[in-house]
């Protein structure tokens, strides 16, 4: 089953429902026009670090079932913002020193883990 862009935003606010007043804040800040695939994934991504860094009780085996739902079974905007919209804005956070990777990682199923390894590869290969 292909995941669809229309279909991502209520899928994250079925499997995480706590995230609907981050994401009302979200719809009202651009006014109805659309902040696009990556732009909504963001919203989503800020309402998960945001609630990292305050350790608040987040339903990470939710969160993290989903991405790797979204990453697997979406569409390639879909699929492209589950990983560079979710999965990279974590990890620059986490090496930018924003976020501890134990906070996350031992939830990153085995495809969004896959895509880690490679963009961790990738991002570190200058160096």
């Amino acid at each position: 089953m292909t995941i669809f862009a229309d279909e991502m935003v209520p899928m994250i606010l079925r499997a995480v429902p706590d995230f609907g007043p981050a994401w009302q804040a979200h719809v009202d800040y651009w006014q109805g026009k659309s902040a696009g695939v990556c732009g909504d994934m963001q919203a989503f991504t800020g309402y998960v670090i945001d609630g990292l860094r305050a350790g608040a009780p987040l339903d990470m085996a939710a969160i993290f079932g989903l991405i790797e739902m979204l990453l697997v079974d979406g569409d390639e905007p879909v699929s492209t913002a589950a990983a560079t919209c979710f999965l990279e804005d974590l990890l620059n956070n986490a090496d930018a020193g924003h976020l501890d990777y134990d906070w996350f990682m031992p939830w990153v199923g085995p495809e969004s883990r896959r895509y880690c390894d490679a963009w961790d590869d990738f991002s570190n290969s200058g160096e």
